[in-house]
């Protein structure tokens, strides 16, 4: 959602299993890796979780590999590899219980596993909750409205998620409230209950901009600007524009950087084509993808530089150079075959 949407890939895994000679050095990566960083968790009854519901902490372990190919070598490799060794740890300590059910969650929700999420995400919540811990609680959450929202259950989203800005409040916790803002503005746009959309999209920037929370600041603020401009809401928005880029300036990952830019790039070519925006947006979302395709070739990510090709070629396009826009597009797509590979 928001400035990770057209850059998250979220394609179902190959129907073949990832060769045994190029993964042969991963594997023991993972194994060894599954051993340490995941958890045969046990609920508030002491039972334990069957290990194919154990689920891979994508960057302990791959450092950017798509959760794709997490998903392919969790069925393939690591789920035959704890059958048959499995570890034998439990977790006693309810704080830490919780994390890792947090964790746990978390990561199902963004592989679309919603109810596997949301069992563990309400366990972690009721520990939290005997523990009257508001951090974690408002954590659990938080996640959990998340997961109700990617099932279309608005409601309960929006009312889970209003608790957990509640608990952030109450734990003093600003980087937590600043990210359930924007997540609760996202809830209401997408349920048609979009009134307050707007300034909870304002606060959230404005409350990560002084906590220094950049990467937060700017999606936030790339978001807000995104729902103006397709409410033809075109005043104003060159200059939350700059604000957006002088967040983007301040974040230190290259590949962040070149996934927001991106986005502002979209932005600007979605206006000036749909929303009678000036015709130098275009320009201004040729500089914007520009600045996204060299933060990724900073960041090694030809997956990232792809897409910036391929809407910079659709720039071209727009503008009746066909040549020109069938040389990015190529680019882009040869990028996009060595990412896969």
């Amino acid at each position: 959602v928001g400035s990770e949407m057209c850059i998250r890939d979220r394609a179902p895994c190959p129907h073949n299993p990832p060769s045994p000679v190029r993964f042969a050095a991963s594997r023991r990566l993972i194994v060894q890796e599954a051993r340490n960083v995941l958890f045969l968790l046990n609920d508030q009854r002491r039972r334990t979780y069957p290990v194919k519901r154990i689920i891979i902490t994508t960057g302990s372990i791959f450092r950017g590999v798509r959760a794709k190919l997490t998903v392919c070598l969790l069925l393939s490799v690591v789920t035959p590899a704890l059958a048959a060794n499995p570890p034998a740890l439990k977790i006693e300590d309810g704080a830490r219980e919780a994390d890792s059910l947090i964790t746990l969650g978390s990561n199902y929700q963004r592989l679309g596993m919603n109810t596997l999420a949301i069992d563990a995400l309400e366990s972690a919540l009721g520990i939290a909750d005997n523990l009257s811990d508001t951090t974690r609680g408002a954590m659990a959450r938080n996640a959990l409205g998340l997961a109700y929202r990617a099932q279309g259950r608005f409601g309960h989203a929006t009312d889970t998620l209003t608790m957990a800005l509640q608990q952030a409040r109450t734990a003093g916790r600003g980087d937590l409230e600043a990210a359930i803002l924007n997540d609760l503005a996202l809830t209401g746009i997408l349920s048609g209950d979009a009134d307050s959309a707007a300034q909870a999209f304002e606060h959230s920037a404005s409350l990560a901009r002084q906590l220094g929370l950049y990467d937060l600041q700017a999606t936030a603020c790339i978001n807000g600007t995104r729902y103006a401009v397709d409410r033809s809401q075109i005043d104003g928005v060159d200059k939350r524009l700059d604000a957006c880029l002088e967040a983007v300036a301040q974040i230190e990952a290259p590949a962040r950087r070149a996934v927001h830019a991106i986005a502002i790039g979209t932005i600007y070519a979605h206006g000036q084509r749909y929303h009678a925006a000036p015709a130098e947006w275009r320009l201004k979302s040729f500089e914007a993808l520009e600045s996204g395709r060299r933060a990724a070739v900073d960041a090694g990510d030809s997956r990232i530089e792809s897409f910036a090709l391929g809407y910079i070629g659709s720039l071209y396009q727009d503008e009746d150079r066909h040549e020109e826009a069938l040389d990015f597009s190529r680019q882009a797509a040869f990028l996009a075959q060595l990412a896969e590979a």
